[in-house]
């Protein structure tokens, strides 16, 4: 494969080498397949895969080329992650349509945090209203904090802090930089008395 921006954004890491703690193996479509939503149902049947990644935009060209003649290309998969973009709500309730077994489940994260902070499984969700970003994941706090970085009420806007010992590449061993986009003193105060 060659190196280019695909397999150096910081989601790569996961589609790359997710597999390897499960004893999986990793299944690439040819050059230029990842554009084409309508290959993917032929190489998840021809390789068996279980688990796939998708940002939204093409998870929605993905599920628009599903009808039911070709669903059954689909029996191995097990698990759909969606990151990247906000989850549309049509989005799902389209794929729920289809009646098949597949956990879809809506990841967050920002680059400067290595990859996924939270997630949430839409086996959860009731049809209504916006998709969650869901619970920070093992080793993640999420904090949402008014502009004195006190926390606000429940239902009460604010902006997303998160906290944990993901620092993405670029920042480790880079002082000034992670100095400019990472607040220590917040953190350190907050996971201290966390408890």
């Amino acid at each position: 494969a060659e190196v280019g921006e695909e397999v150096v954004f910081d989601v790569s890491v996961t589609e790359l080498f997710g597999w390897f703690p499960g004893g999986g193996r990793l299944a690439i479509l040819e050059k230029g397949g990842e554009k084409d939503p309508g290959k993917i149902p032929d190489v998840i049947r021809r390789e068996s895969v279980t688990h796939i990644n998708f940002v939204p935009s093409m998870f929605g060209a993905f599920i628009h080329r599903l009808e039911k003649q070709n669903i059954g290309k689909l029996s191995s998969l097990e698990y759909i992650f969606l990151a990247g973009e906000a989850l549309p709500p049509y989005q799902v309730k389209k794929f729920r349509d289809l009646n098949t077994t597949i956990v879809l489940e809506n990841l967050y994260g920002p680059t400067e945090g290595t990859i996924y902070a939270s997630g949430y499984s839409l086996s959860q969700w009731q049809g209504n209203g916006n998709i969650p970003i869901g619970k920070p994941l093992q080793n993640v706090k999420l904090y949402i904090l008014d502009s004195n970085r006190c926390p606000v009420p429940i239902g009460i806007s604010g902006e997303l802090f998160i906290a944990g010992h993901g620092v993405a590449r670029g920042y480790l061993n880079n002082p000034g930089l992670t100095h400019a986009k990472f607040d220590h003193d917040l953190w350190d105060y907050r996971d201290y008395h966390d408890g």
